[in-house]
């Protein structure tokens, strides 16, 4: 039932022997298939059925055209199947040709482990990079921790260095005033006794 087989313009099968399954590269995706009846009886009369598995489940209308075009495929494995009807109504045997149609190189499975590796990576390293950024952040602030920690800790000593010295002061303004009140008090009692010895 099929003659030929032209993928982009070029014969890949011509009707002789059993077809094999070709792997076509992704941009030879066009497919021109012939095909005719296995009975003379009518030719006119005689109606054919087609489909791709791969690219459509049902069959065709039964129709008197004995060629099929299949423009852009995706990449997959398909198998065309006709049929064809005679003139008293009698279907042939299924007629198939399989072929695949490989993906392009990006979409291989082997470009699908490079994308994860590359996106694993990218992941990993912006990890990385935030976590040195978040590093160097904590040491500078550690840094102006210790910087305000020094600076809180020197005015503590300066504090407690004005407090001794009010202290100090305070402690030398009491023994000032207690020997001033000491001097005044005998003062006072050297009057009181000098104001008795005269009246």
């Amino acid at each position: 039932l099929i003659r030929s087989v032209e993928v982009n313009g070029s014969p890949v099968f011509l009707g002789e022997g059993a077809p094999d399954s070709p792997v076509l590269p992704y941009n030879r995706n066009q497919l021109h298939i012939t095909f005719s009846s296995p009975s003379y009886a009518g030719i006119d009369f005689n109606r054919f059925s087609t489909r791709l598995v791969g690219f459509e489940s049902e069959w065709t209308q039964w129709t008197a055209t004995s060629a099929r075009n299949f423009n852009n495929l995706l990449p997959g494995d398909y198998r065309f199947e006709v049929k064809a009807r005679n003139v008293y109504g009698s279907e042939s045997p299924v007629a198939v040709y399989s072929f695949s149609i490989d993906p392009p190189w990006y979409l291989t499975l082997w470009a699908g482990v490079l994308y994860i590796v590359a996106f694993a990576s990218v992941i990993l390293l912006s990890v990385r990079w935030r976590v040195a950024l978040l590093e160097k952040e904590k040491t500078f602030l550690q840094g102006r921790i210790r910087q305000a920690v020094s600076q809180i800790e020197e005015r503590n000593r300066q504090l407690e260095s004005a407090n001794r010295t009010i202290e100090r002061h305070n402690l030398e303004l009491e023994e000032a005033v207690q020997k001033r009140t000491e001097v005044l008090a005998e003062q006072n009692r050297r009057l009181e006794q000098f104001s008795f010895v005269t009246a």
